[in-house]
This record gives C-alpha cells, structure tokens and sequence, in this order.
C-alpha cells in the first residue's frame, strides 16, 4: 500500500511537470488582453487590444485559422477587415517585436504580388519553409466571431518560430496600432477600394474591436472571448479571457436652462432700392433675434463626468422637424464648446467662453461637399455650393476636462435665403456625438427659433371679462371663438373663473390661421375643476382667461334664446408681466 502512494505521489508530481511544460510548448498560444470599460447597454463601445504571443517550435502554415467567440448575446457593432505581417528581416530579427505588414500588402487574387518577406528567427536564419506568411484578421458587423486566417505566400508555406530559447512570435492587433506606431514603410493595412489588395495604411477605427452590449438578453458583468483553432492545432492560455467589463451606463440628455427659450427669428424682406436685410441670427449672442429670444445655450447633460476621449460631432439643420434644403444654412464660423462641472456655470456660459474645435467640413442636402458663405448682412441669397446644412466637426476632446459632466456648445451664425423660408417656419438642430472609433454617444434635437416676430399689439393672453354663466341655454346663450393669426398650429389653455368661487381649465387646439369657436355649455364636460366651492360649474356668471403659444385673438358671443337679442365684444389684450 505504501508503495502505490508513493506511485501516486511521484506520478502527481510528474504531471504537474507535463502542465507546465506545455505552457512552453510548441504550438502554444499566450493570450495577453486589456479589458476595456464598456458602458451598460451600449450599442456600440470599444473592447479591449489584443496580443497572441506563439512559443518556440510553434509552426504557423498557410490555412491556419484562429477564431474568437464573444460572449453569448454580444456581437461586433462595426465590420474587421485588416492584414498584419513581417516586411523587413533585417528590422525584425527580433522575434519578440510585434509582427507588422509589409508596405505592399496581401494581393487576395494574386498572392505572388506583394509576397511578404520571410521571417526569421534571432540570428537573421530562414525558419520558414516555402515561403513567408500573413494574418488576416476579419469579422462582420452584427455577428459574435473574430476569425484569424494564416496564408502564406505559397500553398503550404509555413513559418516556424525559433530556433532560440528566447525566441518567440507576437502579434498584436485590434489594440488601435497604426503605421505610425512602426518605422520605415511598415504598419497594418486595409483593401479600402475592394480590389483584393490590402494596400492602404490601416487607421484607428480599423485596428479596433467594438462591440454591441444592448441585447436584453445579455445580462453578465464582462465579455469574454472565447478562442479555438481549427484541428485544435494551437493550445490558448487562457482560452477565453476577458476583453471586456461593464461599467455604469451614460444618461446624456440635452439639458434646458432655467429661462432660456429659443424665441422668434427676424425674417427680413425684399427692397426694391437699397440693400436687401436678411441678416444671420447668432443663438447665443441675439443677433438677427426678436426681443423674446433669450440666449438659448445648448447644454448636454451627462449623469457622470464625460470620457476623457475623441469624439467627433455631426450638426445638421431642419426645418419644421424636416432634413433636406429649406432654406437656412450654416455660416462659415467654427463653433465653440466647453466642459463644465455645474449646470449653472454651462447656462452662464457667454461668447466669450469655449475654445474652437477642429476643422470642420460642411454638405448640401444631397451629401455633397458645400463652402459656407460668411454671415449675411445686407443679403437674402445664399448660393448654391454655400447651402450648408450638415457640419461634421473634426475629432477632439471638445474641452472636456476631469469631471466635467455639462458640455456646452456656441453655434456658428446661420444664414438664411428669403425666398425659401416664411413666417412660422421652426429652426432646429440635430446634434449626434460619436465616441472614436466606437460609434454614437447621444443624438438630440435643440430648438432654435421661430420665423416671425410678434406683430405689435398682439398677444399671448387675452381676457374674456363676462359671460352670463356656462350652463345649456334657458335664458342666454354664450359662445367663444379663439383665433390663431399665427402660421403654426398651437394650443390654448383656458382657465374659467365662475363669480361663486369655481375655478375650471381646459386645452384646446387652434390650426394655424384658424379658429376655435363653441359654446360655453358645450365645454363643460371638456374641463378639468381646480378650485371647487359648490362643485357646479355653469351656474354663476364667469369670465375667461385664454393662455396661448401662439399670436392670438377672439370674440364673444351672447343672445336670449327667446327674444333673438345679442350682444358680442372683442376681448382684451394681457401683459401677464
């Protein structure tokens, strides 16, 4: 018996020896990842850099393949399609640099075009056989699978690292490496035009791995990827290590300012001598505003301090809530943005603050590429390449700092053609701010302005000072018409005050250049009782107070039912200031 433990004992020892042999073996693959922070129900963040380090003896053939699963529920939000190989013997002796691609690159149709130079171990000796190899490394937007192909240059070449004890082979790719990461002519490449040939220096968004997250069904922590080989040639430790942890997810909103609404737009005119005056409006400074407007900052508000990151930010002018070319269009000032860590510090904000962004490039309504004109004085044209209506601002850190969790933006002036807009047009933008390379962050729509000032005289609250009482007609009957002398639909609030105490509101919607008439007893059962006293509403003379977002005006109406006498009057004008 003693002697079957002592078996036992020299046999475990023996076997431990064998694991950890194998860690140094040939065709063993260490899997070196760096987890990358991917925000909760992202539908599109970036994962973590990957290197796959290849031991002594290891031989890598033409039609190796290598594929990485993720984790159940997670998949690739953008497309992988990039080649990594060796170019120059003599700069890469070394085996443990990070293997790179020759400057011609992978001809798929042609694979003698562009063959790689063979690689080779630490004393500059051939150990390849038939020729050198590449590493494509591709994956589809929308599937969970990052596959690695070897091919060499020649059916059946291979490589084998060595022949040193030292030597070994790394790889490392979407880890975001460029060209400019390696000397000389060297770096990762892609087939941009869709020739067969990877030919193009790679950038960073090629070089990434980012991944969709929002699946409901995904419920874990972190994200893995899983790693096999085809035959189960290669051993992988680990096998499915993680690329990804979850953290906190982002509620970015646009974030109004207390008192900071976007008002009404000087529409200028036609003269027939002198200069025309369609002068640009400025959103934040007043220019080309009404008296209403009050300095309207776009305010982005983040549940937690911003990224340190790149972002790249797309702002696009509609019209009525509609994309296209109607008439208003970016001028040719850069904008402005600031991060801030108050809310109130981002509304105080003034055109003295924020720093420019990068260059910007600028499209028609059709995509294609426009020249914003300067801001418009004296002029109510603006030419055909000068209809900018999309601005797509350089990549940057938008001056955000630490902690800094409220961006704002000072828009560029907006010029306007006359002849394409009219009164009660509504001027929105559409702002979407993407993190580089990984995809969207926030989209948003921030108003403006409205076409037209308030004509003089007219306004916002009227006042019907009697009526006879609301109830169905015995003796008098009583009507209301409301009238909107706008050009945009709007609604009405109506608040009615009856001589016995009882207080009623009530909406209604009023079309533009339309009215709404009723009568007084038939709105009864529409109203919402605030102050009750009685609790009957229509028995006691009343009077009405009319709240609008639109230019209004109105009449009442008031006759016997028996006799035919009738009486009307038009209501007064209130300054609720």
């Amino acid at each position: 018996m003693r002697n079957k433990k002592v078996f036992f004992v020299i046999a475990s020892i023996f076997s431990i020896f064998v694991l950890a042999g194998a860690a140094f073996a040939a065709n063993t693959a260490n899997i070196n990842v760096t987890s990358e922070p991917v925000r909760a129900g992202a539908s599109c963040d970036k994962a973590g850099g990957i290197t796959i380090t290849f031991d002594r003896d290891t031989v890598l053939t033409d039609g190796d393949q290598i594929t990485m699963d993720l984790t159940l529920n997670v998949t690739l939000c953008t497309d992988i399609d990039i080649v990594i190989s060796n170019d120059d013997a003599g700069e890469y002796a070394d085996l443990e640099n990070t293997v790179d691609i020759e400057d011609v690159g992978w001809d798929e149709a042609n694979s003698n075009i562009g063959g790689p130079v063979v690689l080779t171990d630490a004393d500059s000796n051939s150990s390849s056989i038939g020729g050198g190899v590449y590493f494509h490394i591709y994956g589809t937007e929308g599937q969970a699978r990052v596959t690695i192909d070897v091919i060499g240059e020649n059916p059946g070449a291979s490589f084998t690292v060595g022949p040193d004890s030292e030597d070994n082979l790394a790889i490392t790719l979407l880890a975001q490496n460029t060209n400019a990461d390696y000397p000389g002519e060297e770096g990762i490449f892609v087939d941009s035009d869709n020739d067969g040939v990877y030919d193009e220096a790679a950038q960073l968004a090629n070089n990434t791995m980012c991944i969709d997250v929002s699946d409901p069904a995904f419920t874990g922590d972190t994200v893995r990827g899983n790693f096999d080989s085809k035959g189960d040639k290669f051993t992988f430790l680990p096998s499915n290590p993680q690329i990804a942890h979850i953290a906190p997810a982002l509620n970015i909103t646009l974030d109004p300012c207390k008192d900071r609404e976007p008002g009404h737009i000087e529409l200028g005119d036609r003269i027939t001598q002198g200069s025309d005056t369609c002068d640009a409006f400025d959103n934040e400074s007043y220019a080309g505003f009404c008296p209403d407007h009050v300095n309207n900052n776009m305010v982005i508000a983040s549940s937690s301090p911003f990224d340190q990151l790149q972002y790249e930010v797309t702002m696009e002018i509609l019209i009525n809530g509609q994309s296209g070319d109607n008439g208003v269009y970016w001028s040719n000032q850069l904008p402005l943005s600031e991060g801030y860590g108050t809310k109130d510090d981002a509304c105080d904000a003034t055109n003295a603050n924020g720093a420019a962004l990068g260059a910007a490039t600028y499209e028609l309504a059709n995509g294609s590429a426009a020249v914003p004109e300067l801001p418009h004085g004296d002029d109510c044209d603006v030419d055909a390449n000068g209809r900018a209506v999309v601005m797509n601002i350089a990549a940057s850190d938008l001056n955000l700092a630490a902690q800094d969790d409220f961006l704002w933006f000072n828009l560029p002036a907006l010029n306007y053609d006359i002849d394409d807009v009219q009164e009660g047009d509504v001027v929105t933008v559409k702002i979407t701010i993407n993190k580089v390379p990984c995809g969207e962050l926030f989209t948003g729509i921030w108003e403006i302005g409205t076409f037209g000032c308030q004509a003089a005289g007219v306004s916002n609250t009227i006042l019907f000072p009697y009526f006879t009482d609301m109830q169905e007609a015995e003796i008098y009957w009583d009507g209301i018409a409301i009238v909107n002398i706008g050009s945009t639909d709007g609604t009405a609030t109506l608040t009615i005050y009856e001589a016995d105490g009882d207080v009623a509101t009530m909406d209604v919607n009023v079309s533009a250049n339309s009215s709404y008439v009723n009568l007084l007893s038939a709105m009864i059962s529409g109203m919402t009782l605030t102050t009750s006293v009685d609790g009957t509403l229509g028995n006691a003379r009343v009077y009405i107070r009319v709240n609008t977002d639109f230019n209004v005006d109105g009449f009442a109406m008031m006759a016997r039912s028996d006799t035919g006498e009738s009486m009307g009057y038009l209501p007064r004008l209130v300054d609720m200031d």
